[in-house]
């Protein structure tokens, strides 16, 4: 009997952490960024997967930092450059939650660390007198 009660715990905790969505692996997340001013940059937050991936999702819900307002938006065109995106201005980096909610009402989530500055640039060289 216990290991029938720790088999049924197992499957529904496997269905509840993937949610039935088979297609949501090739899924990522990517953003532009580009200083402004006053130590400020605009960035943008897309959805990165295949076409036919691309066309089976409805819309994506975006966890922004607490201090944004709203804090939750939602990316709802699927065409241009940068599928699903949302656009904001800041000054730091963060972790954005991300939840792709499909056609069918399934679902995937995972969290995206939102880059402001490249990499070879993020500290200015030092010079040698």
């Amino acid at each position: 009997m216990k290991n029938l009660t720790r088999l049924i715990l197992t499957a529904t905790l496997f269905f509840l952490i993937f949610n039935g969505v088979n297609y949501g692996q090739n899924i990522g997340a990517n953003n532009t960024a580009k200083y402004v001013t006053d130590g400020r940059y605009d960035w943008t937050v897309f959805i990165v997967a295949d076409k036919d991936t691309l066309n089976k999702i409805s819309y994506v819900q975006y966890t922004l930092h607490p201090t944004f307002n709203p804090p939750v938006r939602k990316g709802t065109n699927p065409g241009g450059p940068y599928p699903f995106s949302i656009s904001a201005n800041g000054w730091g980096e963060f972790t954005i939650g991300v939840k792709v909610i499909f056609k069918d009402r399934k679902f995937t989530s995972f969290d995206y660390q939102l880059k402001l500055f490249p990499k070879k640039s993020r500290f200015p060289k030092k010079s040698r007198r």
